[in-house]
């Protein structure tokens, strides 16, 4: 009888189907609403708003008025005319993921009542947090 070496083509479908299967199943998993992906980028997200957050809340300390606390956020560029805040400025860093963008588009926006609101990329509006609420107008 003759020896056999090799792989048989049916062996080979077989193994890629397989590998097809498991690589599906990984991709779905990491991909899918509840994925490592997407969890990893709301706790970004958190991350980063609970840190603009406790950055105005530090800085209202020695405020008493919304309209004071606001001139100095726009008087030190924290803030624009638009209330648009400058999340490397008042973060100091250089490489901001969330609240870059413009036109109420991935921004945080405080409002006159010190609502800090973000904007995501589609435009959608987010409560962050409401630091007015123990400040006079």
């Amino acid at each position: 009888m003759r020896e056999q070496r090799g792989v048989t083509l049916i062996t080979v479908a077989v193994t890629l189907i397989i590998l097809l299967i498991l690589a599906g199943v990984v991709i779905s998993t990491v991909t899918n609403n509840d994925g490592q992906i997407n969890q990893v980028i709301t706790a970004t997200k958190k991350s980063i708003d609970s840190n603009v957050s406790d950055a105005l809340m530090t800085m209202q300390t020695t405020y008493v008025s919304k309209s004071e606390f606001i001139k100095f956020l726009k008087d030190k560029a924290y803030i624009n005319e638009e209330n648009k805040i400058n999340v490397n400025k008042l973060l100091d860093s250089t490489d901001c993921e969330y609240g870059v963008g413009e036109n109420k588009k991935d921004v945080y926006i405080l409002t006159d009542n010190l609502e800090l609101k973000y904007y995501d990329q589609d435009g959608n509006e987010q409560l962050v947090s409401d630091l007015g609420t123990t400040m006079e107008p």
